[in-house]
Formats: structure tokens, C-alpha cells, sequence
């Protein structure tokens, strides 16, 4: 087979790796905004230099061949697709996926199959970097969040301070710790993950081994998250609030995640203990160099793989280019200041407003948020929250996620199917939830370009086709929420929630346009 020279091959995969970063521009600009601006995952600036580093030091197994090139081209080719999908919906997590994933690709065009099971993992360390995609983050830290307020309260429970909890907000007495002060031990979550990746990899033991190491990351998070909560609350009780405030509370963050550091590298120590492996630590990281691979001269195959690769990034690239609009439609529609506050069915209503912590997590676009009196006594509140844009990590919060924060807990979570007021079944989420003995009733559901739903995976599916097919991914989540009486009548309180839905369903298409 015809050979040719290494100038070549490099000059084919470094126009193709240019394309590459080219094609996905946008979503690597966000992604280096992430690392700035959100400090869960500020380390992902540094994974590209620790990937870096580790393909260094097994640079004695790498070698230019031609075995498994083609399957190379067939992951960037792959992967440009992902890029397009994410350059063309604006859903930038898809083009930051994409990217590393054509970047693997391009690697085994050039290297082959023998490399990559050399170099497999420190190129997949990439993944890293990229900020886990919003539901899935929302959901995962929610969860993590109150399990690691529930441990935090009751040790400090258990050193006798008074101590009460309702979700994420910890009342001291003197002092309350808030849903996102609370949450903030969490933010080492992501970092530490990756070096417990790391960790594992390097870890001379069996794959059960190292299974383990990597996923303890999690454990060790909410338990040492939960000490640290706990410390808060004794050092609040015995010197004051100004032990939760400031630099001091910054440092003892940053104190915990030296521990959880600590604690990965002993469990490594125990688990080469418990297969009798008494070697120290150093020994027991595969932190050296990898020597001894053949050096030949490369193939044209191998020139051929990585030029198909650039011309398949040139032609995606220039499909992106003539079909990408840069700016999402923004259709017309009415601000929710001149929502009604009289609702048929006597429903009279008074207008609330979201504190600023909440407003600059949430990131709204517009909101109502009002307590409706019904001519029946009945009590309900509304809120809507309202996005131009669902893109970018914008996009609506499903009760499902947040309700638990504020302390209360869901009962029961049903799918049902209400009457508009004009005949016309709408399919809503029903939740029955508690906080202490108040009970109450929710109903919520999503309004999405014309379209009711209540599947939150539908809404993710309907904004990326929408985005890619009509330029708009403008959306609302809609919650309805009434106090279930003392008596426990649930029956009435939803006669009369269902009676404000209709009135509410009547009123809200110009808010929410389809």
C-alpha cells in the first residue's frame, strides 16, 4: 500500500481541527463564559491541559496507523453532525458535545484503533469540561441539595442547637441558610468528579475497583457538604453569623473540598488494603510515562482519513453557514403587567413579586405571580414564568424539581386531563403536596408555540425540532396552587382549582403565543 509522509497527515488534521473549532465557535464561546462565570464549572478549564498532560505522558503508545481510521471518520462525521444540530437549534450544549466527540474522532482517524486503546480515556476526560445539560443538572443538584441539607440539620441536631428545615432553607434562629447559600457546597461536586475520573483511571486495580473510586464521588460530595452545613450551624451558634458570611465562609468551602480530595485518595489506599496491596500511594498511580511503541511511516490511508475528515467539516460548515439564522424568532405578545386580575367565575386577584435571588436564577424573561380570592371563599395562586429564549441554559423549571426546595413534598403526581371551558380536554400534571400538616393542591403544565403539555421530555423534544424548523424556542411552565382546608376536602379545593384553570386558559393565549 502506497505510504506517505507525516507532514501531510498533520496538515490535513490541523485544517480539519480548525474547521472543527470554527464550525462550533458559538458553542465554545458559551462554554468558556460557563467556566468564567459559573464556579461548578470553572474547573473545566483546566481539563483540556490535564487531558493534554496524560495523552503526553503515553506518547511512547502513539503512533500514526492506518487500522480503524475509517471508523474515525465515521465519529466526526457524527459528531459535525451534533454540532450542526446544536449551531442551527441554538441548543449549545449539543454543539459543545459534538465538538469533543468529532475531536475523538479526528484523533483515531489519525491514530487508528491500537492508540485509542491506549488514549481512549484521557480523551474522553474531555466530556468534562462541557457543563451537564440543564435538566439533567437541575434535577441531579436538586436531589443532592436536600439530601445534603437533611444530613447537615440532623447533625446539627445532634449536638443539641435548635435547628428546623424546610427543604433547602436551614432556620438557626439567628440566622437562616438559604436554598442557594446551602447549595453551594455542591458546586464541588462537578470538579471533584473529575479528579476522581482521573483518579480512577491512573489507579492501578481491577475495573470494579476503579468503578468505585470514581462513582464514591458522589457520597463523598453530600456527606462532607453536610459536615460543612453542620459546622456552619455550630459555628453560627457559638461566634455568630459573621462565621457564614465572607471570605471565612468561602474558605471553609474550599477547606471541605481538600477533604473530599483526601478522602478519594484514601479510599484508593483501602481498596488496594483490602486486596492486600500494602504498596504506598505514589506506587499505586500509573502516573509514569508510557514508552515503546513502533514509530512507521504513516500510510496514504491514513492522509486520506483525516483529509475526509476535513472535507466532511468544510461541507457541514458551509451548510451551517447558509441555513443558520443568528437571532430565535420572538413573537409578539403582551407583558403580564396587563393581565387580568378579574377572572370569570368572580376570581379576583392580587399581584406578588419574586425576590431578586430567585429572578437571577430563574433568568425570566417576563412572570406573573398572583393570589386569586374566589366568590366562594376559595384561595388559589397562579404563576406563569414566561422565556423568549428556552436556549443557553434558559429555559422553564419544573415544579417537580423546585417544590422540594421549598420544603414541601410531593404526595402524589399524576397525569389528568381538565375541560378548557370550551370542551377541550388539556392534559396538566396534578401533584398533592406537604409541608408539616398544610397540604396543598398543584396543578401545572407548559406552554410551548401553540402546544399544552405536561411530558417535560416532550417540551425538550418540541424546542429543538421548533428551534431547527421555525427559529423559535419561546416557551412558559403554568402553575395553579391551592390549600387543601384543615378538614381535608380535596374534592372542593379541586372544584374550585379547575374552575380558575378554565378562567385562567381563557385569558392567558395573548400572553403565550402560539
Amino acid at each position: 500500500m502506497p505510504r506517505t509522509s507525516n507532514a501531510v497527515v498533520w496538515l490535513a488534521a490541523l485544517g480539519a481541527f480548525g474547521a472543527l473549532c470554527w464550525l462550533a465557535r458559538s458553542g465554545l464561546a458559551l462554554l468558556i463564559s460557563d467556566w468564567m462565570v459559573r464556579p461548578e464549572y470553572s474547573h473545566g478549564m483546566l481539563v483540556p491541559a490535564l487531558s493534554g498532560y496524560l495523552l503526553y505522558a503515553r506518547r511512547g503508545a502513539i503512533a500514526i496507523g492506518d487500522s480503524g481510521t475509517g471508523w474515525g471518520v465515521a465519529l466526526v462525521t457524527f459528531g459535525v453532525v451534533v454540532v450542526c444540530l446544536g449551531k442551527l437549534s441554538a441548543v449549545h450544549a449539543l454543539s459543545q458535545y459534538g465538538f469533543v466527540i468529532a475531536l475523538i474522532g479526528l484523533f483515531y482517524s489519525i491514530f487508528g484503533t491500537a492508540s485509542w486503546r491506549q488514549t481512549a480515556i484521557p480523551l474522553l476526560l474531555l466530556l468534562f469540561m462541557v457543563p451537564l445539560p440543564h435538566m439533567i443538572h437541575q434535577l441531579l443538584s436538586g436531589q443532592l441539595q436536600l439530601l445534603s441539607s437533611q444530613l447537615g440539620v440532623a447533625i446539627i441536631g445532634a449536638f443539641g442547637i435548635p435547628v428546623h428545615l424546610e427543604g433547602n432553607v436551614i432556620d438557626l434562629g439567628v440566622y437562616q441558610l438559604q436554598v442557594l447559600e446551602a447549595c453551594d457546597g455542591l458546586r464541588y461536586l462537578f470538579p471533584l468528579s473529575t479528579l476522581s475520573f482521573i483518579f480512577a483511571y491512573l489507579f492501578k486495580a481491577p475495573i470494579w475497583q476503579r468503578l468505585v473510586l470514581f462513582l464514591s464521588a458522589i457520597p463523598v460530595t453530600v456527606v462532607m457538604n453536610s459536615l460543612r452545613i453542620a459546622i456552619i450551624g455550630f459555628t453560627v451558634e457559638h461566634w455568630g453569623i459573621s462565621m457564614a458570611e465572607g471570605l471565612l465562609h468561602e474558605f471553609q468551602g474550599w477547606s471541605i473540598f481538600l477533604v473530599c480530595v483526601v478522602c478519594l485518595l484514601g479510599e484508593a489506599r483501602v481498596l488496594a488494603w483490602a486486596r492486600g496491596d500494602r504498596r504506598p500511594l505514589v506506587e499505586l498511580m500509573n502516573i509514569g510515562t508510557v514508552e515503546g511503541a513502533p514509530r512507521g511511516v504513516p500510510r496514504a490511508a491514513t492522509a486520506a482519513a483525516s483529509g475526509a475528515a476535513l472535507v466532511s467539516l468544510a461541507a457541514v460548515a458551509a451548510f451551517s453557514v447558509t441555513t443558520h439564522t443568528t437571532e430565535l424568532a420572538t413573537p409578539a405578545r403582551q407583558d403580564f403587567l396587563e393581565f387580568p386580575l378579574m377572572l370569570d367565575g368572580g376570581w379576583q386577584g392580587q399581584r406578588h413579586s419574586l425576590e431578586a435571588q430567585y429572578l437571577d436564577e430563574l433568568k425570566l424573561d417576563d412572570y406573573l405571580l398572583a393570589d386569586y380570592l374566589g366568590g366562594d371563599g376559595a384561595v388559589a395562586n397562579l404563576y406563569v414564568a414566561y422565556y423568549r429564549s428556552q436556549l443557553a441554559g434558559r429555559s422553564v423549571h419544573s415544579p417537580r424539581t423546585c417544590l422540594p426546595g421549598g420544603g414541601w413534598q410531593i404526595e402524589s403526581l399524576e397525569r389528568v386531563e381538565l375541560d378548557d371551558g370550551l370542551g377541550r380536554p388539556v392534559p396538566v400534571n396534578r401533584a398533592v403536596i406537604a409541608r408539616g400538616s398544610a397540604k396543598q393542591l398543584v396543578y401545572y403544565w407548559f406552554e410551548q408555540r401553540g402546544r399544552v403539555l405536561a411530558d417535560e421530555y416532550a417540551v425538550k423534544w418540541y424546542l429543538l425540532t421548533d428551534s431547527l424548523g421555525t427559529g423559535r424556542s419561546d416557551g412558559a411552565m403554568v402553575r395553579l396552587m391551592s390549600p387543601i382546608g384543615v378538614s381535608g376536602d380535596e374534592l372542593e379545593t379541586e372544584r374550585s382549582l379547575r374552575r380558575l384553570f378554565a378562567a385562567v386558559r381563557t385569558e392567558i393565549q395573548p400572553f403565550l403565543p402560539g
